[in-house]
């Protein structure tokens, strides 16, 4: 299938790993990266920014303009919009009348009911899409109520050429930890921390922390937690998930998270994985079998204690979490496949 993706294509992001997993599957794929920075001055930073906020976002990769000249001229099968808060209904609508196969297929990770994932120009394009296809249970009939003709729910995944178990040196590791965790700053999530590391385990934490947040973060923290203010990407989060005994798996609230991509990147890497319980968790993974869960900081320090003095049980669970990734089918290349053969009205075995 000829294939127009379009959507955020940063290193190491899941839109690119996601794009990664298109090409192998159709050769003949394009990408349009709506992430492109221009060279603006400090007024036009802020205009833009006001502009995102009340849900006009700025289109720094002219992509609206890019997107329409390329289905002139490649005639694509299928438009896939990955996120593309950018892109205008206008844009979708000018589409339909140039290519009259064309379908418009939407996917996001994001909770897109919220006002702060998406834009005016995504809500108002939605009546447009074809399909859509969600990681959040409860964004199908949110989703709907904008007008999508067909809406589908799809498990998180992961991508097989960078979740995947590595060996590193340990003496010359900076990310070995006994438990690590890999997120953004985040109230709830460093209170948590703080009570497992204040009962004497040491943490190492990787994520961003925001400008609102710097003072917080200066008052929730534990002399045994080692906190990094690094975004990690690619490779760099691949070796630090390989180099925690544990891996805690914390969910967004804001998002209503169920389940999110750390739930199967985590076990893809063959890493033993402590995640807050939930239904979603719990279909995905055996619990106790293939991964662990928590409802309550008590319960995770209890876990994180046993786990941490039977290194055998730890590493059973770590291997059967990797099998049952590979058995599901949980990688973007299967889940990608999915899709496609659906919208071309195929069954797979």
């Amino acid at each position: 299938m000829n294939i127009l993706f379009v959507g955020p294509v940063i290193y190491g992001s899941t839109t690119s790993q996601r794009y990664q997993s298109i090409k192998r599957l159709s050769k003949i794929s394009k990408a349009i990266n709506t992430s492109s920075k221009r060279n603006i001055s400090i007024i036009q930073n802020i205009y833009f920014k006001f502009l995102c906020k009340i849900g006009f976002p700025n289109d720094p990769s002219n992509a609206n303009q890019k997107i329409i000249s390329t289905v002139k001229k490649t005639q694509p099968d299928i438009l896939w919009l990955d996120k593309a808060i950018t892109i205008k209904p206008e844009t979708i609508m000018d589409i339909k009348k140039i290519s009259k196969k064309i379908k418009i297929v939407g996917y996001s990770p994001d909770n897109m009911s919220r006002f702060t994932n998406r834009s005016l120009y995504f809500t108002r394009s939605l009546k447009f899409y074809d399909y859509f296809y969600t990681t959040k249970s409860h964004g199908v009939k949110e989703l709907k109520k904008y007008g999508v003709k067909k809406v589908f729910f799809v498990n998180n995944s992961f991508d097989p050429h960078t979740h995947k178990k590595i060996f590193l040196n340990e003496k010359k590791n900076k990310f070995k930890a006994s438990v690590g965790f890999v997120g953004t700053w985040e109230k709830n999530r460093a209170k948590i921390l703080n009570f497992i590391a204040h009962s004497g385990i040491n943490i190492k934490w990787w994520g961003s922390v925001s400008n609102r947040h710097y003072l917080l973060q200066k008052i929730y923290h534990d002399d045994n937690i080692k906190k990094f203010n690094t975004t990690l990407l690619g490779k760099d989060y691949t070796k630090a998930i390989n180099s925690f005994d544990i891996a805690i798996c914390f969910l967004r609230k804001d998002n209503k998270d169920l389940q999110t991509t750390r739930s199967v990147e985590i076990p893809a890497c063959g890493t033993f994985m402590l995640a807050e319980r939930t239904k979603e968790h719990q279909r995905l993974f055996k619990e106790g079998v293939e991964a662990e869960f928590f409802s309550s900081q008590e319960e995770l320090f209890r876990k994180i204690r046993y786990y941490l003095k039977y290194k055998s049980k730890r590493r059973q669970i770590a291997i059967a979490g990797r099998k049952r990734c590979e058995k599901s089918g949980y990688s973007n290349d299967k889940m990608i496949k999915k899709i496609l053969s659906f919208i071309q009205g195929k069954k797979l075995k």
